[in-house]
């Protein structure tokens, strides 16, 4: 067997130095592309965001049923779904529940080069970063071992010879370092959050040791020069170049759901002005008797849960009634129905602060027994003054408004009584029982929802509303219908043709 020269040692290594790099490059870009995240794309968790209830107090759950296994499943739904339907999360693979983001708030001074302001960017960016990384990674280690077992490539071997192990071990620290930090920006798991600071440590420590061994491996002095002032710059920069890193796995924001394609915005003082033409058109008055809602239920002193329609009576056959409630009522006007009739007094008023809205209203509230047989008649039994405090909370359901309402303050007047055993520190007490009977009709009310006005051929996604100091805010993303955009152009074009023709 006879030994190449030299020169052909050298052409061989580059050309096996080569080879290695473009074989690395296949293995990572057919292994290193992440699986598609199942568990977001599944058919139970597409059926959860589009078939989930939500209960009277805000709180949204989902039956889900598993016709092939036989199971039944009801959970209620936190954080991550959520996050989920809202649109607020980056990528579309790994395993972690805490794959998302908050909307983004740009402070007034950053620095546009830091690492982790750069890293906050789409699934598809950091795909080709952590790629590029395991590629450079591997590419410098393989030449660096091609380069030291082939002395003839070596400016200084015999110097080389004694530095070999550590110059493989800074190499390898170096780039494992910064491996170790973009998988941490992608998995976003918050337990390792400390091993970030040591990745960077470890990094900006090699850095400038693997610019020296470079520079004894090729010997070129211009080249060392420049490796060595990138390696001053790079410490001087480490303070911004590390900026919040700390914090960026706790509080990831997301740039690109940070700015929506479309977004309204509307005062207090709007709301106030529909309130007040209602109150004018009267449309605040209601009344409210036992078949107003079915579906209502209040909790009576023994917790059971009950309808209206076995609420709103003078006689008790069995639980708890308001005629057991208002001192005599139950022995003045036996077997009747109850009729409450509330109306406003002067135009409500609501303001905007953060995350709610406060409501109050001024009105007035007439009860009634109702008429049982022919010789009776409808009755007043009690006229009051009544002021009402409180907070209402709504977001977007798909494209539907909806809320809740949580009664803050209720308070009674009482101005005449015509039922024995009832003044005014026994009213009071009413307001224990209201409170509740009216937070709960508020409730059904906003749960009902209000339809979003949308054009046709306009599709929202992920509309979003939000309450802020003396306004609220709706944010969304939409896309176009394109069949029916191609029917208006395919329209709009036969029309032109046949004006022409």
């Amino acid at each position: 067997m006879t030994r190449l020269h030299p020169e052909e040692e050298i052409k061989y290594a580059h050309f096996h130095m080569n080879l290695a790099w473009i074989a690395v490059c296949a293995i990572c870009f057919a292994v290193g592309v992440p699986i598609p995240w199942d568990e977001n794309y599944s058919n139970r968790t597409l059926w959860i965001i589009e078939n989930y209830s939500i209960h009277e107090n805000g709180t949204k759950f989902y039956n889900y049923s598993n016709p092939e296994r036989g199971e039944f499943e009801y959970e209620l739904m936190g954080k991550w779904y959520d996050h989920l339907i809202n649109g607020e999360y980056r990528y579309d693979f790994g395993t972690s529940f805490l794959n998302f983001c908050w909307n983004r708030e740009i402070p007034p001074r950053e620095s546009l080069f830091s690492i982790f302001r750069a890293s906050q960017l789409m699934a598809i960016v950091q795909v080709l970063l952590r790629s590029a990384v395991l590629i450079t990674m591997t590419q410098q280690l393989l030449q660096l071992y091609v380069t030291v077992k082939h002395r003839s490539m070596i400016a200084y071997p015999d110097r080389v010879s004694s530095i070999t192990s550590f110059i493989f071990i800074n190499e390898s620290v170096y780039y494992l370092s910064l491996f170790f930090i973009m998988n941490f920006q992608i998995w976003q798991d918050a337990e390792y959050i400390y091993m970030l600071s040591i990745s960077a440590t470890m990094a900006m420590v090699t850095f400038p040791l693997k610019l020296l061994s470079n520079s004894i491996l090729n010997g070129y002095q211009l080249i060392s020069l420049i490796r060595i002032l990138c390696g001053i710059i790079g410490i001087a920069l480490s303070g911004n170049l590390f900026k919040g890193m700390n914090r960026f796995l706790q509080y990831v924001n997301c740039d690109q759901y940070g700015v929506h394609m479309v977004e309204f915005f509307a005062t207090d003082y709007l709301a106030n002005s529909l309130l007040y033409h209602a109150y004018k058109q009267h449309l605040l008055d209601v009344v409210v008797g036992p078949e107003s809602s079915p579906q209502l239920k209040i909790l009576s002193k023994t917790a059971h849960m009950l309808l209206l329609k076995d609420l709103l009576i003078t006689s008790c056959s069995a639980g708890f009634c308001i005629g057991e409630f208002l001192g005599t009522l139950s022995e003045q006007y036996p077997d009747r129905e109850v009729e409450v009739a509330f109306s406003a007094r002067k135009s409500p008023l609501i303001v905007f602060v953060e995350n709610r809205a406060r409501f109050r209203m001024h009105g007035k509230m007439d009860m009634f027994v109702r008429p049982a047989n022919e010789t009776q008649v409808k009755e007043m039994i009690i006229r009051a003054d009544t002021t009402v405090t409180a907070n209402i909370v709504m977001w977007i359901s798909n494209t539907q408004i909806i809320g809740n309402a949580t009664i803050e303050n209720l308070d009674f007047k009482l101005l005449e009584t015509k039922i024995d055993d009832v003044d005014q520190s026994s009213f009071k007490d009413l307001g224990l029982f209201g409170a509740e009977f009216l937070e709960k009709l508020l409730t059904e009310i906003l749960l009902l929802g209000i339809n979003m006005p949308t054009m046709q051929g306009i599709l929202l996604k992920n509309p979003k509303l939000s309450f802020h100091e003396r306004y609220l805010k709706v944010e969304t993303y939409f896309k176009i219908d394109e069949r029916y955009t191609g029917v208006i152009v395919r329209s709009a074009v036969k029309q032109t043709l046949n004006h022409i023709g």
